[in-house]
């Protein structure tokens, strides 16, 4: 009887957590409480009652200090400013105690790298099917028409303006895109051995030009930038010829071509590159148009410009935003900024702000750790995660909107761990 309750109750935990895969690009509220599911269901398999699953890797450390990140975050409310504040934002942080004692006892035998990877990719195909559907209804309802609020939108703002944007931030969403396409080389390489290889071939591209697609239509500048970075570094990883570096240079000045007809014919991207036009110009004031659409400089700025304020300690948990809009209140130039509430838009600066600079390093470490600590394939997962979030928080706070990320973080936990005894097999069963 009792070895029946552990096979069903860890066929349970396998399923919520394909169930949280594959909801991982719809909204966060759909996810949530199948995580919540997940979790328990995790802790009434009792893995961490048994003290043989109870085994450290190194590569649990950035989880360790993500932890005592929190754990510094808790001790700021003393001093914050906005207690109510910190403890909400406290609340969005506290799963990753949960998945620190995930990631410390493990998990069943029903998980396999491979079949994340290949739950995570059909959740992202999932999720495109189902918002182009929306887009496409949206059209047919003529919702573009005249009076209505998405008559300015063409087809192809729809994702990053019009009703999928509204119901999923596209960050967050391309992130999520982003690690489907990077699971796509060996969701190939699994297949092609078992099936005929350019089938697999064809299906793997056609896969990758739907997510490319899909980021490109979201609008999502950081992430579109990152896409080139993103192809270097699967080339360098997984191409070991003997002209190596010089197709990795003329790979990069195709990628920059690439790039530079973006600029040309985008729509967001033309955007930003008349706002960095319009900075030129000394007659601008913000009050007339603050910084065109991109306000993000300013808030920089501002944040700068108030460093000795933040001291060692930084203001507390929770009193950043608190703080920015008094910064905007005192100039006058600024009231576009206090009516539309604007946060930092940067992680690293965010948490200077809020923890001091020592909490920044400790950030830091964490993003540098991830790779470094992991073995095998599973490094190259870490590396890419690593430098996708880096290169996100230089134009968002992430950590304040969490939502899906801790699962992100949760699958390179897992993969890594279930990976060791996955490289003992050539193929394991999928």
């Amino acid at each position: 009887m009792q070895n029946l309750y552990r096979q069903s109750i860890g066929a349970l935990n396998y399923i919520l957590f394909a169930a949280v895969l594959l909801s991982l690009p719809f909204p966060w509220a759909w996810t949530q409480p199948i995580a919540t599911a997940w979790l328990i269901a995790w802790g009434l398999e009792g893995r961490w009652l048994q003290r043989k699953n109870w085994t450290w890797s190194r590569a649990l450390m950035p989880i360790v200090l993500m932890v005592v990140y929190v754990a510094w975050e808790a001790v700021s409310l003393l001093w914050t400013q906005d207690v109510a504040q910190g403890l909400k934002e406290m609340h969005r942080h506290l799963p990753l105690l949960g998945l620190a004692l995930v990631a410390l006892c493990g998990t069943n035998e029903y998980y396999r790298p491979i079949r994340l990877k290949v739950l995570l990719v059909a959740g992202c195909l999932l999720s495109i099917v189902a918002y182009t559907t929306l887009v496409y209804w949206c059209i047919q309802q003529d919702m573009t028409g005249p009076g209505h609020m998405y008559h300015q939108f063409s087809y192809w703002t729809f994702f990053a303006e019009g009703p999928v944007a509204a119901i999923k931030h596209r960050l967050y969403y391309c992130l999520v895109l982003l690690l489907g396409l990077w699971f796509s080389g060996d969701i190939y390489r699994y297949f092609r051995t078992r099936y005929h290889a350019k089938i697999v071939l064809a299906t793997v591209i056609v896969i990758d030009i739907l997510l490319v697609t899909t980021i490109i239509l979201t609008g999502c500048r950081i992430v579109i930038f990152f896409l080139p970075i993103m192809v270097l570094v699967a080339f360098v990883l997984n191409y070991h010829g003997r002209y190596r570096w010089a197709l990795t240079g003329g790979l990069t000045l195709c990628l920059l071509l690439c790039l530079a007809l973006g600029f040309r014919y985008h729509q967001r991207l033309n955007i930003m590159k008349q706002d960095l036009t319009y900075l030129e110009r000394e007659d601008v004031h913000i009050t007339d148009n603050p910084h065109t659409r991109e306000p993000r400089l300013y808030i920089w700025y501002t944040i700068v410009q108030h460093a000795k304020e933040y001291g060692i300690c930084g203001l507390g948990c929770g009193s950043a935003d608190g703080f920015l809009q008094e910064c905007y209140l005192q100039d006058e130039q600024a009231a576009f900024f206090t009516q539309k509430h604007l946060g930092a838009h940067n992680q690293f600066l965010y948490t200077w702000m809020e923890l001091g600079p020592l909490a920044v390093v400790l950030l830091l470490a964490i993003l540098c750790l991830v790779p470094y600590y992991h073995t095998g394939q599973a490094r190259k997962d870490a590396l890419f995660v690593s430098l996708m979030f880096g290169c996100c928080m230089l134009t968002e706070t992430l950590l304040t909107m969490m939502s899906s990320l801790y699962v992100l973080y949760a699958i390179m936990v897992l993969i890594e761990r279930e990976q060791r005894d996955a490289d003992s097999l050539l193929l394991p069963r999928l």
